[in-house]
């Protein structure tokens, strides 16, 4: 059937992506350049568990994303692939997925 599948990550300090899932120098890279935008050590939250960057890209990419269903099949680019963006583990995480008939 046809529909939205949600997928949620019930944590301040990871994110769901989409991002390419050929090769893997992307999330070298993905992660390189957050480590330039949010270096560590330099927030104010930092005094309090050492994680303010985490807290910081996580916000930036927000603890979801919705995807087509069509014929009961995850619709998703030829390249595309979903994935938890850990920013301060690793850690047990916990993911929702709900699927929503359309």
């Amino acid at each position: 059937e046809d529909g939205v599948c949600l997928v949620y990550t019930l944590h301040t300090s990871a994110s769901i992506v989409v991002s390419e899932n050929w090769d893997a120098s992307i999330q070298e890279d993905f992660f390189a350049a957050l480590a330039k935008l949010f270096p560590k050590g330099v927030w104010k939250h930092d005094a309090v568990d050492g994680n303010g960057d985490a807290h910081l890209k996580s916000v930036l990419f927000g603890p979801s994303r919705s995807f087509p269903v069509v014929d009961g099949k995850l619709v998703l680019g030829q390249w595309q692939g979903i994935a938890l963006a850990e920013f301060d583990g690793p850690r047990k995480r916990e993911i929702l997925v709900m699927v929503a008939k359309g």
